[in-house]
């Protein structure tokens, strides 16, 4: 059986920091700094005819992620706090799942592209099909 999945990538800037860090060696961490985030975003489909338009999922990933985390700066970054890229990936997960995106598969996040945590989903029976999107009006 074959499964089809689209995948969207994005990127954007972000500054964090790892406030309780117990790594000497890696102290530095503790300190605010800035990297440039990459975010893939793959959903399952069920036919081959734009059943989840390219577009409209990156802009939906997008808003997604300007409702998690703001803009905080004038320069577009954006503050995650002490959030690593896993909470990153698994918060981008449950919220682009709860706002029109059942069939979500996976969300990886990187630093820098270089660093990056991959969520998947992991159980059966959920529903395959993509459903709407955020604020695109399609029922889901």
């Amino acid at each position: 059986m074959k499964k089809t999945l689209v995948k969207v990538q994005t990127e954007l800037y972000i500054q964090h920091n790892w406030e309780g860090c117990p790594l000497e060696e890696v102290a530095f961490l503790k300190n605010k700094h800035v990297h440039k985030m990459f975010v893939t975003v793959e959903i399952g489909v069920e036919h081959n005819d734009r059943q989840c338009e390219f577009f409209v999922l990156r802009a939906d990933v997008l808003k997604a992620l300007e409702g998690l985390y703001p803009v905080t700066l004038t320069v577009r970054i954006h503050e995650i706090g002490s959030h690593s890229m896993e909470m990153v990936a698994h918060e981008l997960f449950d919220y682009l799942e709860e706002f029109g995106y059942p069939a979500i598969f996976a969300v990886e996040c990187s630093e820098d592209n270089i660093f990056s945590s991959r969520v998947e989903r992991k159980e059966r029976g959920k529903k395959q099909g993509v459903g709407g999107g955020i604020g695109t009006g399609i029922a889901i």
